[in-house]
């Protein structure tokens, strides 16, 4: 039965932009139907009420699971948490949105997925998902909120960066992070000029209903300066956790268990999405995917920021016209350069996924100053970023190693 809840649930999550208030209501109802089969449910309360009643049982669930997760404490302890956070979610939220984070606490719910399966497969844990919010620097990168130290941080998912998590000096030491290491010269406090970089342990980070202990944190500069608080969780960060970004309706999975992923990928793929594998490469811990831009093959870097990148030389290449100045970029290491836009619209192929698209050309191994190979056939075309994501409704199951992209045809 929960099981279906789940499947249903993320299909109206996934589904549910655009549709007015009796869509919702329908599609709400629907996605909890096989909860409430036996009862007509009129109002947001009966339904709270009921589900509290049904699962708040004095009897044990044997689901065979080892740590515990199913005793009535902690089974009701956690519904408690649920219907608070529902409580709030209601409190804070237009109405659409309210009911998607609903949806998203049940879909989300280690008990109900405890129930789902009767624990035949591992549901002892369940990821945690939040939602992201974008800020725009030089593109669109996505933001989620969690805390360090029992104060509340704001970072940025940010899949180029080499770390598990990362602050600058002010905010390391707003997160009474102490121990600081010296490493190198890295990251900028202004465009060409470098500073000092260390390295530390972070005692408490605390993501949902998840708890990480003992994380490495990366401390230097960028710019424009960081606010209070605000940081960047880098591709180890991402790596760790199998995180599942979905781009369409703005939320991101913490350590999804295979439930959660397998229902995700299920209703993907009905509502007509293309999967395009990703290669994991050891050698720089980067995630990428083939792309072919006018009968040239290269491979693309997925970035969870920024934009569609043209490296210069495979523009070049792949005979794409750039056409004036439209600023400059400055890399971490202190390296500038001129940033230009294509000149006209070009198809890009990603697996069985083609659209027809533009994106900005620049110099990307002097960016983040790499020495280039000479085997053409060893560089990097450019870069999948964020708005590229955004603008084809991408979700990415860095886990799992698969790309989703909308297939509208």
């Amino acid at each position: 039965m929960y099981a279906s809840v789940a499947k249903d649930s993320y299909r109206f999550i996934h589904n549910s932009r655009g549709i007015d208030m009796f869509d919702a209501y329908n599609g709400f109802f629907g996605g909890i139907g096989t909860i409430c089969n036996k009862i007509k449910i009129v109002s947001l309360r009966k339904f709270l009420i009921h589900f509290q009643m049904e699962n708040q049982s004095n009897s044990k669930v044997d689901c065979g699971c080892s740590d515990g997760c199913c005793t009535p404490q902690n089974k009701n302890n956690y519904l408690i948490y649920i219907i608070n956070e529902i409580k709030l979610a209601l409190k804070n939220s237009n109405m659409l949105q309210k009911i998607k984070q609903i949806l998203l606490l049940l879909l989300f719910s280690s008990t109900t997925f405890c129930f789902a399966q009767q624990c035949s497969i591992d549901t002892s844990h369940a990821g945690a998902i939040l939602p992201i919010t974008f800020i725009d620097i030089a593109g669109p990168r996505p933001v989620i909120e969690y805390f360090v130290n029992n104060k509340k941080a704001t970072s940025m998912i940010h899949s180029n960066a080499n770390l598990y998590i990362r602050f600058n000096y002010e905010n390391s030491q707003y997160f009474g992070i102490e121990n600081l290491v010296e490493v190198r010269e890295f990251g900028i406090s202004e465009p060409g000029k470098t500073n000092k970089s260390y390295t530390a342990r972070i005692n408490e980070i605390k993501m949902g209903n998840l708890t990480l202990n003992d994380k490495e944190v990366s401390i230097f500069e960028t710019y424009p300066p960081d606010e209070e608080g605000f940081g960047m969780l880098g591709r180890n960060w991402i790596r760790e956790n199998n995180i599942i970004i979905d781009f369409y309706n703005n939320m991101v999975a913490i350590q999804p268990n295979k439930f959660q992923q397998d229902s995700i990928t299920e209703q993907l793929l009905k509502d007509n999405y293309v999967v395009v594998p990703m290669e994991l490469d050891e050698t720089d811990n980067s995630y990428y995917a083939d792309i072919v831009i006018n009968n040239q093959r290269t491979k693309f870097l997925i970035s969870t920021v920024s934009q569609l990148i043209i490296d210069s030389v495979y523009a070049k290449t792949a005979n794409i016209e750039t056409g004036e100045i439209q600023g400059s970029f400055a890399g971490p290491s202190g390296k500038t350069g001129n940033v230009y836009f294509s000149k006209e619209t070009f198809v890009i192929k990603i697996g069985e996924f083609e659209t027809s698209t533009q994106g900005v050309v620049y110099n990307e191994y002097k960016y983040s100053n790499k020495q280039r190979p000479d085997d053409t056939a060893k560089q990097i075309g450019g870069t999948l970023g964020a708005a590229f994501f955004i603008e084809q409704k991408a979700v990415i199951d860095f886990g799992n190693l698969k790309l989703y992209l909308k297939h509208d045809k």
